[in-house]
This record gives C-alpha cells, sequence and structure tokens, in this order.
C-alpha cells in the first residue's frame, strides 16, 4: 500500500486516503476515469505521407472555421467538397484535422472499407462519441443500440457549448460520405449523413466531402442543409494526391468482391495486359453497349 503525507490508493470507484502514520483511513472518491480518444492515429494513418499544396484550399477551410461568428441560416453551418475519385479529399480533410486553425476543436470521422468496419453507422457513432466525451473532460456512458444516438446527440451539443464558453468552435468533419456502406443495405438502413445536425448550434461548423454520386440517402430529412448545392464547394484533383494508390486498391477490391460483370472485366484486362478499348470489352463481355 502506498504511503506519504496524504497517499491516495485506488480501490475501484472508492479511494483511501492513508495519513503519514499509516493508522488513519478516509474513504474518498476516486478520480473520474475520463474518456479518451486515440482517433487521430486512424487519421494519421489515412493522411499523406508528404502533403503538398492545398495551401488555398486549407486557407478558405480555415477562414470558414474561424471568421464568421454566427452563421446565417443552417446551411451557413455546413461546408462540402465535391471531387471525383483520386483528386486528394481525405488527403486534405486529414490534414486540416492533424493541422486545425487555432481556435478550433475538431471531431472528424472518416468513412472508408480501407480500415476496418470503419464504413457505416455504427462506427460512426462509437468512434464520434467516444471524442465528444473527451472533449468534455467526462467518463462515456454506458449505451445500447437504442439509445447511442440520443447520447451522441447530447454530447454533440454539449461539447459545442463548452466549446464556445471557452472562445472556441467545434467543428465535425466526415469524409466519405458516397462510400458509407449502411445505404446499401435495404430500405431499413440507416446513413451517417441523416445523423449529421440539420441546424448546428453555439457556432458549431459541419464539414463533409465526398463524390458528387450517389446522391444523399433517402433517409436524410427533406429540410437538412446536405439538401442544398449553396454548401458544395467543387475540389479539382491534385497533382500532389498521395491516396491514388490506396483508392484503387480499394477500387480492386470491391470488383474483385462485387463478382458478376465487374470481375469478369477486370479478369480480361488482367489477361490482356492493357490494350483493351471500351468496345473491345463489351464485346468480349458480351455487353449490349460500349463499357464507358
Amino acid at each position: 500500500m502506498a504511503t506519504g503525507a496524504r497517499s491516495v490508493v485506488a480501490a475501484g470507484d472508492i479511494g483511501l486516503v492513508v495519513t503519514g502514520d499509516g493508522n488513519q483511513f478516509q474513504l474518498v472518491a476516486s478520480p473520474q476515469r475520463v474518456a479518451t480518444s486515440n482517433y487521430r492515429y486512424q487519421v494519421e494513418s489515412l493522411a499523406a505521407a508528404e502533403f503538398r499544396g492545398r495551401s488555398q484550399e486549407l486557407a478558405l477551410m480555415a477562414e470558414f472555421c474561424t471568421t464568421r461568428e454566427d452563421a446565417d441560416s443552417a446551411e451557413g453551418a455546413y461546408w462540402r467538397w465535391l471531387a471525383p475519385a483520386w483528386a486528394g479529399k481525405t488527403a486534405l480533410m486529414a490534414q486540416f484535422v492533424m493541422e486545425p486553425p487555432t481556435g478550433v476543436d475538431v471531431v472528424s470521422f472518416f468513412i472508408t472499407s480501407r480500415l476496418n468496419r470503419q464504413n457505416d453507422r455504427d462506427a460512426y457513432c462509437e468512434v464520434v462519441h467516444r471524442q465528444f466525451y473527451a472533449l468534455l473532460g467526462e467518463e462515456e456512458p454506458a449505451v445500447t443500440e437504442h439509445t447511442r444516438e440520443e447520447s451522441l446527440l447530447s454530447a454533440m451539443d454539449r461539447a459545442a457549448a463548452l466549446c464556445e464558453s471557452r472562445g472556441r468552435r467545434l467543428v465535425l468533419i466526415v469524409d466519405g460520405l458516397d462510400e458509407d456502406c449502411g445505404v446499401l443495405a435495404g430500405p431499413g438502413s440507416h446513413s451517417v449523413a441523416a445523423l449529421l445536425p440539420r441546424s448546428p448550434r453555439h457556432g458549431m461548423r459541419v464539414m463533409v466531402a465526398g463524390r458528387p454520386h450517389p446522391p444523399i440517402p433517402d433517409d436524410v430529412h427533406p429540410a437538412h442543409p446536405l439538401r442544398s448545392a449553396a454548401i458544395d464547394r467543387w475540389l479539382g484533383p491534385s497533382p500532389y494526391a498521395e491516396v491514388v494508390r490506396w483508392e484503387a486498391e480499394d477500387s480492386l477490391m470491391r470488383m474483385l468482391q462485387a463478382g458478376g460483370l465487374a470481375r469478369q472485366l477486370l479478369g480480361l484486362v488482367t489477361a490482356a495486359g492493357g490494350g483493351l478499348t471500351a468496345a473491345d470489352l463489351a464485346r468480349l463481355g458480351r455487353h449490349s453497349s460500349p463499357v464507358g
């Protein structure tokens, strides 16, 4: 047992204060187990090994998060990057998360199949919930599948209020909305997008990124800012994007797992070693029209 002028010995949720002579004891509540989040390590695994360029884009993002005190509308609290595959969206968003502007607290989630089980609403709830409680400096409560979403939304609102009270701003970043596999699970599926706040409070900002397609999931409220083109910013491809290989490998795995025509065409291209046109692939795959 530890001793000293006022040594504290943990005993579950109760602590023992031991006086110098070792004979007197006092029961006290042990320090609260504060939630911690190690999600930064996940972000690092997605970030570019050597980020270059995009200084203008990062400056625009920083301005959006720091200079406007209050958004005129719910749409004014949202920012959406739209770009085709391999444009460097993830590298840009990861860089912003790793080095946010002064006065900004970031909570993030990257929807991707490149990381194990990180591409649906369940993963989003668990990962973001923990980050909010780490920011609040509180013990993360026990939740069930029936209560986790209401707990997440409450923690989000309280975290935004806490940041505001400290003269800071909470920014929620979600990358890869187009990769959410939850929207492919059938009519009873639920998307990550539908959980994003419709009217962010306490100066909170939301920044998302994805491809132009597929469209916004059906379970997103008709009046949600995600349904407005006013929040869109188009991101041109970066010549320095170093996630190209990872994206290509991800697309390759999707084709292999999908089977059918996609896998057949992949096999034809591999066997041919290149040199096949869209018309060649259509004919070899017995497809009725050229593949484009």
